[in-house]
């Protein structure tokens, strides 16, 4: 599976790389060595006849993609010209029209892919979406002295800055059409807009809000976020995509992204001073995405008797390893796990089987619990031991038991292997 890597820039990095930005177009080739090992014989064929893809161009989203010196340039373009060279076709990018019309030109045929670009379900409907290639965080920014802003909630009363045609712009009018928005034509006009005092608030993508910003430091506009905006969880996923009706399109982009090394990868993101952090990152699919927006609070029965892997606190939480393992997953998914309040053991199973819980939080998987039970990957590796009053005999094996009396706990893992295999 392709590795994703986060954006994360700081002003100081952007300062230092606006003063030493190069754009280093790489070779394009009609064929390569690499085209041939990847693609299937009809994939060849479409590059053929084919060897010049148009895609867009945004030119005002530095630094992942603007114009240098007339030419294209940005991690996009130098990512999507990597891929070029791997499939063996030229980029044609469309430098001109506004983003929204470039959107209606890919509708409309003439445009053939697109980059840089977050999944809609709108755009879904004309466009076929590759594995995702980059995350991008959103934070809230304003002028200096903005009390800090991290939900939507804390919007009440401001107006907020955004850019036309931007799939976060969409998500608020959709979603949240309470938020009182004002939409500009680019970031640069949003930025100006806050520092004016047009709007209170503005939107924006941390790589590219934070880089024009720091080419504009005059502007006197800051991050005023904590964290990402979790209500824009899912505008962070960066992928490209190809029109609908041409699926071997997509097939070779995906081919071509795949054949990109980790090595060839990370040259990029150290030209362009981007952070990544690999382990962090949790990419979803459009259908998970849409889930968790509409579930947010996720019914989890636990065995409250087995400390210290799981217990629950007098406040109601789930605790233990159990417990802190899945906060952090709450905060990586922008979640909340909720105890269902089961009695036991046997109430927790009861409860998976007739719905009242969505999951389990620590629980061994057998041929029976598979019948109603989906499991993950496991998380945790116990060891079973034997308890005894102090004898002189230690219990070494379970042939020790026999004709002995043992305690086992109803319902658990052990009690079923016990009462199978014994």
């Amino acid at each position: 599976m392709r590795r994703v890597y986060n954006f994360n820039w700081g002003l100081k990095t952007c300062f230092v790389a606006m003063i030493t930005f190069a754009y280093v177009l790489y070779p394009q080739i009609s064929v390569s060595q690499n085209q041939n090992d990847i693609l299937s014989i009809e994939e060849r064929n479409w590059v053929i006849q084919h060897p010049i893809i148009k895609s867009t161009f945004k030119v005002d989203v530095a630094p992942l993609e603007y114009l240098q010196k007339d030419l294209p340039a940005g991690f996009s373009v130098d990512y999507l010209n990597l891929v070029a060279q791997k499939i063996g076709v030229e980029i044609d990018y469309v430098v001109g029209p506004r983003w929204p019309e470039q959107i209606e030109m890919i509708r409309n045929g003439e445009i053939d892919i697109t980059h840089d670009l977050i999944y809609t379900e709108d755009r879904a409907k004309f466009l076929d979406y590759t594995i995702p290639y980059m995350t991008a965080e959103m934070y809230y920014y304003g002028r200096p002295g903005t009390e800090p802003i991290d939900t939507i909630d804390e919007l009440q009363g401001k107006k907020v800055g955004s850019v036309t045609g931007w799939a976060s712009t969409l998500q608020y009018k959709e979603k949240y059409p309470e938020v009182n928005l004002v939409e500009y034509p680019s970031m640069l006009d949003a930025i100006k807009g806050v520092s004016n005092g047009d709007v209170d608030i503005l939107s924006g993508v941390f790589p590219i809000t934070n880089y024009m910003i720091s080419q504009n430091i005059s502007l006197g506009v800051h991050q005023i976020s904590n964290t990402p905006i979790p209500e824009m969880s899912n505008m962070n996923i960066v992928r490209l995509a190809s029109r609908k009706g041409v699926p071997v399109l997509n097939s070779i982009l995906q081919k071509g992204m795949a054949a990109i090394t980790d090595e060839e990868y990370n040259n990029l993101t150290d030209k362009w001073y981007s952070q990544y952090d690999i382990d962090k990152t949790i990419i979803l699919t459009p259908e998970e995405l849409d889930w968790i927006e509409k579930k947010r609070v996720i019914k989890v029965a636990v065995n409250t008797s087995m400390a210290p892997i799981e217990f629950i606190d007098e406040n109601d939480d789930i605790s233990g390893i159990s417990g802190d393992y899945l906060k952090q997953i709450s905060l990586m998914l922008n979640v909340e796990f909720e105890w269902i309040q089961n009695k036991d053991w046997n109430d927790a199973l009861a409860m998976m089987k007739n719905g009242e819980a969505d999951m389990i939080s620590a629980i061994v998987p057998t041929p029976e619990r598979e019948k109603y039970i989906s499991f993950t990957d496991s998380f945790l590796t116990l060891t079973s031991m034997i308890y005894a009053k102090d004898e002189r005999s230690p219990y070494r094996n379970m042939r020790a038991l026999f004709s002995r009396k043992v305690a086992l706990e109803k319902g658990s893992i052990m009690a079923e292997i016990i009462a199978k295999d014994y």
